[in-house]
C-alpha cells in the first residue's frame, strides 16, 4: 500500500487540482499585501489611495515575473509540454 503523500506534498492530484493550487498561491499574494498594510492601520478610506497602489504593485510584479520562475511551477504543476509553450514559450535553457 503506498502512500497518499509524499514530502513535497500529496501524491494523487490530478492536473487540474495541482493547477488551481498554483494559481491559488499566486491570486493571494496581492491580497495578503494589502491585508498586512491593514493591519497596519485600519482607516480604509484614509488610505484608499496607498491600498489601490500597493494592489497594483503587487499585481504588476505578478505579471512581470521571470519566465525561469513560470517553468519551474509548471513543471511542479506537470503542465503539458503543448499548453506550456504556447502560454510561456520554450523553457529549455541556451
Amino acid at each position: 500500500m503506498s502512500p497518499k503523500w509524499r514530502l513535497g506534498g500529496y501524491d494523487r492530484q490530478s492536473y487540474e487540482v495541482r493547477q488551481m493550487l498554483a494559481i491559488a498561491a499566486f491570486a493571494a499574494r496581492p491580497v495578503e499585501a494589502v491585508q498586512l498594510e491593514f493591519l497596519k492601520d485600519d482607516r480604509l478610506l484614509r488610505r484608499a489611495h496607498v491600498m489601490q497602489t500597493l494592489m497594483d504593485d503587487q499585481m504588476g510584479m505578478l505579471a512581470d515575473l521571470d519566465k525561469g520562475v513560470l517553468c519551474r511551477v509548471a513543471s511542479i504543476v506537470g503542465l503539458p509540454a503543448p499548453l506550456l509553450s504556447s502560454r510561456v514559450g520554450s523553457c529549455r535553457r541556451h
